[in-house]
């Protein structure tokens, strides 16, 4: 968004700029040869004018691309290490959670003996009831029993499942807590120290360019600067008053 709103400002003072050049042209072949002097100092001021605008234009046009290659760029890099580092601690916790003996729960047997007792009569009437299709009830359990001799996942391969999460686990956290945790620490150090850095000196340029700029067309343009920058102080301060600064003595 700042990149967008410097591009955007960047336009608005080229169109600026496109302006006053078309109101220094248009004076230029409208003027008097022989005029006053007043005629004389105003086309000397659209002259120091458009000089102004259009190297301010020219600083503005650095802006965006400054706060899209490194403000932006390096906030994205940071924000992806902290991504990356986010899926190392949920293959951690996937493993540790793949390593707990309770995620795999025993059945059948452990099954078979939590079943609510029964009384004799309902035992009775079972027996009678099983008695009359017995044939075809056998063949039926023998078909569901082959299937499930077939889908059992065996205990010695639910333990060698375990084994394995539990090695990735400990490998995990020991890269961590080793190598990992230290190397993302640094690698947060080194970005956000580069980025204000970089940051910081090209806004430092542009700053020193665009007040060079201005200091000479006051220069050359005013006569009077200390009454200027009063004036100017004046209105700062009253526009302060309105603002969230208190005071605009840093201006």
């Amino acid at each position: 968004r700042i990149a967008d709103k410097s591009a955007a400002r960047a336009r608005d003072v080229s169109a600026l700029h496109t302006l006053i050049n078309g109101w220094r042209v248009s004076e230029s072949a409208t003027a008097d040869p022989a005029g006053s002097s007043h005629d004389a100092a105003f086309s000397a001021l659209l002259e120091n004018s458009t000089a102004a605008v259009l190297g301010w234009s020219q600083v503005t046009r650095f802006e965006p691309a400054i706060y899209e290659l490194l403000l932006h760029e390096s906030i994205k890099y940071l924000l992806h290490q902290v991504k990356d580092f986010k899926e190392v601690l949920a293959a951690r916790e996937h493993a540790l959670q793949a390593a707990n003996p309770q995620a795999h729960p025993r059945v059948g047997a452990d099954a078979g003996a939590s079943a609510a007792p029964t009384s004799s009569s309902a035992v009775h009437s079972a027996a009678s009831a099983a008695s009359i299709t017995l044939s075809a009830a056998a063949s039926t359990a023998s078909m569901f029993a082959a299937r499930f001799r077939n889908s059992e996942v065996s205990t010695e391969e639910v333990e060698s499942q375990q084994r394995r999460a539990r090695l990735v686990f400990e490998l995990i956290s020991g890269a961590l807590m080793g190598e990992e945790i230290e190397r993302f620490r640094r690698s947060k150090f080194t970005a956000l120290s580069d980025l204000m850095s970089q940051l910081a000196c090209a806004e430092a340029q542009l700053a020193k360019r665009t007040a060079s700029m201005w200091r000479e067309f006051l220069k050359t343009s005013v006569a009077d600067p200390q009454a200027l920058v009063q004036t100017t102080k004046q209105i700062l301060d009253t526009a302060a008053a309105h603002a969230d600064f208190a005071s605009a003595d840093a201006f």
